[in-house]
């Protein structure tokens, strides 16, 4: 299958207490139960997608994605993330394969849909990657909003805790990378005391990816979202402009069942019958009680 490098990147787990019990108690259910079996639908789909190997994916708009991270991310890493956004999408292209069109060269062609799933799930994460992440902005605005009506005024990690509604490690972990990345202020300077916080520089713009709003604009008018002054014809004009002749030129074939019979899942390649396609694969110091 053919998409590109493989996604590493990690996502922020969240810890806040309904979180935590939620976890909790699904790991009490585990031990008392047994798991339920594999959906029999998702085994045939398995063994669909491997009869249809090897796939390729095309993104059409990925010249405006660029085009947008190159215009606000200075950071050189973003050359190592782009490929693993695009797998991302090509990941989720995939498994809507029914529900997608092929390009004249038996490319499935994703859409701004599959990458609006890709960034409700990697969106804090790419925003952490070039400045701080949803949590410690939440950390930064309590602490802003506990020091606004008296100047000078500083808070502890406890009270962030209670402004936030996390556990006060919860709170510190935020705290701590808030004043790594200048954003919050420790004004205590002595070991293993209460911390003094205070507001630092100034939060950066949230925006990184291009939201997918933004993204579906910029396919339907020069003039709006991503597109470029004057009028001119951008990237993602192009893109979709192939992208449409392309779906005119070559359907895809959905007439292909998925049976939820494990027995049927199982069987040998010569029982499915994929559409046909191309095979060619292209610190601040903190005590731990505050």
């Amino acid at each position: 299958m053919v998409l590109g490098h493989a996604q590493d990147a990690s996502l922020e787990v969240p810890d806040e207490p309904a979180q935590l019990r939620a976890a909790l108690a699904a790991e009490a259910a585990m031990e008392l139960h047994d798991p339920p079996p594999p959906n029999g639908a998702l085994i045939a789909f398995q063994a669909y997608l491997q009869a249809c190997a090897p796939l390729d994916v095309v993104v059409p708009f990925a010249e405006a994605i660029s085009a947008y991270l190159g215009r606000g991310h200075g950071e050189p890493r973003i050359l190592r993330d782009f490929p693993r956004l695009l797998s991302l999408i090509k990941a989720v292209a995939v498994v809507r394969i029914s529900q997608r069109q092929r390009d004249a060269e038996g490319r499935l062609i994703a859409t701004v849909e599959d990458y609006a799933k890709v960034y409700v799930l990697v969106a804090d994460a790419w925003q952490a990657t070039g400045g701080p992440s949803a949590q410690i902005r939440e950390a930064v605005n309590a602490v802003r909003e506990l020091t606004a009506e008296v100047d000078g005024a500083t808070v502890t990690v406890t009270q962030v805790a209670g402004k936030l509604g996390v556990s006060v490690p919860s709170a510190t972990r935020r705290v701590r990378e808030g004043v790594d990345g200048g954003w919050l202020v420790n004004e205590e300077r002595r070991r293993s005391q209460k911390a003094k916080l205070r507001l630092g520089e100034p939060l950066p713009p949230t925006k990184v990816l291009p939201s997918p709003g933004d993204l579906a604009a910029a396919t339907e008018a020069d003039d709006s979202g991503l597109a470029g002054a004057g009028g001119s014809e951008t990237p993602v004009d192009r893109a979709n402009a192939k992208s449409t002749e392309s779906r005119r030129e070559q359907p895809v074939d959905n007439d292909f069942t998925i049976s939820a019979d494990p027995d049927v899942a199982a069987g040998s390649k010569d029982e499915l019958t994929p559409p046909e396609r191309s095979r060619q694969s292209p610190s601040a110091d903190l005590p731990d009680d505050r």
